[in-house]
């Protein structure tokens, strides 16, 4: 099997969102439809096809990953594998979105009264 570098858990966080590991891949940018396949010829994905991997819950790691298979997609075959139901819920440059922000609690909390 192959052996990848373990993941520092220090390059993010699973309970913050601005974690610093940078924007959005280009891939995702392609996945969304906000870049062309023609952008981004040499962007690949690498995939760890059926991955095994220990974690350390002292030092908060992930080591001893091993891959079955490591499968290289470029953006091409990312672009063909979308389902025509991803192709229509693509996005272009200059698409008004609106978002919603959501707090979750870990326990149950009364929110303040609306006052309009």
């Amino acid at each position: 099997s192959n052996r990848l570098a373990p993941f520092s858990a220090s390059l993010g966080s699973a309970s913050t969102s601005n974690d610093s590991l940078g924007a959005f891949a280009k891939i995702e940018l392609l996945v969304m439809g906000l870049i062309s396949t023609e952008e981004i010829p040499d962007e690949e994905i690498v995939h760890c096809k059926n991955m095994d991997a220990k974690y350390n819950s002292a030092t908060y790691t992930i080591t001893d990953i091993s891959c079955e298979e490591i499968i290289y997609l470029t953006a091409e075959d990312v672009k063909n594998s979308l389902s025509p139901e991803q192709q229509v819920r693509q996005i272009s440059q200059g698409t008004k979105l609106r978002a919603a922000h959501v707090v979750v609690f870990d326990t149950k909390k009364n929110l303040p009264e609306r006052s309009l």
